[in-house]
């Protein structure tokens, strides 16, 4: 048994062997818990300021929306400018952004827009940098390594958003939200530091040149004329739109229902991402044992199982099982989708087509956090969390409909 489960590390963490990715990895993880820290003092911002449950998920869907609108423009500006300048650009968003919220408590204007503002401007970063980063994956690991690197960098970005939001929150019990800036601050330039060393190393650009505008034309076709990247795409968004009212509402129910401070909201976040840990260490071996829709099902059940549990809730204590298994079915189905489309898309045009995922699947989860969070508002928090559940689990039906369990291969 103890040679099984150091097959499964093995294989899990062999992409680290690589010193480009390693290099990359981990300042990306560094960078993505400064990041989650300072979501969290920004919704405690708003928290503090008695706002509602809407203005309250507003933080998530500021931070998540621009992926909406400007994924697809950061999958284009990558495949033909580069992969390096456009996460540069992006770091320099993320400096933006904690400058602008350590500048607004320096000048004692605390203001609920502009908090929300910064959280908005991340999400450009995190929309422009994302594609850039997912697209490298190729170029820097074996083939054979692909998926579970891809399954590492949502291992990085769940583990920062454990470690990222307790950090935050106690930091805002001990100090203020503007430590969080701080934090996030000095993490972003670690990781825009560590992309201009990794450049020097080894270059990482696509050799695509066209106009922008057609870039995004050719990216769009070749999405919905590729039936296996259609049907991802497709199966994405719906399962963006629902699953989005986890990380949302948790914030309402924290402060609402539990009636706790920002240190229970960044455990609460803690628990959640130490159940995609798990999810992350278990999938690529999982991967051999079972195909695509079955790693689907399960993700969709348990995140499914873990909102409709969430609404019904009644203390933070009873939510810590609860909570994991929501972070292991999130893993499950966010990676399995992602990994899907990194073996499928073309080299040229990889990174527009994981913006397009990022477009249909994390800024499904804006379209939902906003939704989920006025049905808050104006119904009532059970409600808001059990229908989400059940939408989410009733998606498994679109696999009859569009189908993604097929050999992969580039196409």
């Amino acid at each position: 048994m103890r040679s099984g489960f150091k097959s499964i590390f093995v294989e899990a963490f062999r992409p680290l062997s690589e010193k480009p990715f390693r290099n990359l990895w981990v300042s990306d993880f560094i960078s993505n818990i400064g990041l989650g820290a300072q979501i969290l003092g920004t919704t405690w911002i708003l928290i503090d300021s008695n706002a509602g449950p809407a203005m309250i998920a507003g933080v998530h869907v500021a931070f998540t929306m621009p992926v909406l609108f400007l994924a697809l423009l950061g999958g284009a500006l990558s495949d033909i400018y580069g992969y390096r300048l456009i996460q540069l650009f992006a770091q320099l968003l993320m400096l933006l952004s904690s400058s602008m919220l350590i500048s607004m408590y320096v000048l004692d204007f605390v203001s609920i827009w502009l908090a929300l503002g910064t959280s908005f401007i991340a999400g450009i970063g995190v929309a422009l940098r994302t594609p850039a980063w997912l697209a490298s994956f190729k170029a820097l690991v074996q083939p054979r390594d692909l998926a579970a690197a891809v399954t590492l960098s949502s291992l990085g970005v769940n583990l920062a958003r454990a470690l990222g939001p307790a950090l935050g929150g106690l930091l805002t019990v001990l100090y203020s939200p503007i430590a969080t800036a701080v934090l996030h601050l000095v993490s972003s330039f670690v990781f825009a530091w560590m992309i201009l060393l990794f450049g020097q190393r080894r270059k990482i650009f696509s050799s695509s040149r066209t106009s922008l505008s057609s870039g995004i034309v050719d990216g769009i076709l070749y999405a919905t004329n590729t039936v296996v990247i259609r049907n991802t795409l497709i199966r994405s968004a719906f399962i963006g739109v629902t699953s989005g009212a986890i990380l949302s509402l948790l914030p309402v129910l924290s402060s609402m229902r539990f009636e706790g401070d920002a240190s229970l909201l960044g455990l609460l976040l803690w628990l959640f991402g130490t159940g995609a840990i798990f999810a992350a260490i278990t999938l690529p071996k999982l991967r051999n044992l079972f195909d695509i829709e079955t790693i689907l099902l399960w993700g969709t059940v348990l995140c499914g199982f873990s909102l409709l549990s969430l609404s019904v809730t009644p203390s933070w204590g009873v939510s810590v099982p609860i909570l994991i298994i929501g972070g292991v079915g999130w893993i499950a189905m966010f990676s399995t989708l992602s990994s899907c489309l990194q073996i499928v898309a073309r080299s040229v045009m990889r990174a527009r087509t994981l913006a397009i995922y990022m477009t249909l699947g994390v800024g499904g989860s804006a379209v939902g956090g906003l939704l989920w969070g006025s049905l808050a508002q104006y119904t009532d928090l059970t409600i808001a969390l059990a229908v989400p559940g059940g939408l989410l689990i009733a998606t498994n039906i679109l696999k009859y409909f569009f189908p993604i369990n097929e050999r992969l291969e580039t196409v």
